[in-house]
């Protein structure tokens, strides 16, 4: 299964940075193994950029990994992410588990992806 971490950050000064993360969880490491290496490190990071600076922003896809994150978080860390979310400056698009696969060819596949993951 392809998943997809799609994040921008937005500067006020209409200063754009993307970041596109792309792997094929269970390829070279478990779900978990991938969560604990690489996702975990991601959203403490931008959890505490956003903490730190109010003029970014930032988008999330999958809620797969926030649930794990939110699992492990701290009482401060859950306050923290909620009172970034109130702000509008942490986003959740799609609302899904996981992003549907760029290559599905039609609109009923994406819904199938989104619901099945």
């Amino acid at each position: 299964m392809l998943f997809h971490i799609l994040i921008t950050m937005v500067r006020r000064k209409k200063k754009k940075k993307k970041f596109n993360f792309l792997t094929k969880v269970g390829w070279l490491e478990t779900l978990r193994q991938y969560y604990d290496n690489c996702v975990k490190h991601i959203l403490n990071s931008v959890i505490n950029i956003l903490k730190k600076d109010k003029t970014k922003k930032f988008v999330w896809v999958e809620t797969q990994w926030i649930d794990l994150w939110w699992k492990e978080a701290s009482k401060d860390e859950k306050e923290t992410l909620r009172e970034i979310i109130k702000e509008k400056r942490f986003e959740f698009i799609l609302g899904a588990w996981c992003m549907s696969d760029e290559a599905t060819p039609t609109y009923s596949a994406i819904i199938d992806q989104v619901t099945l993951g």
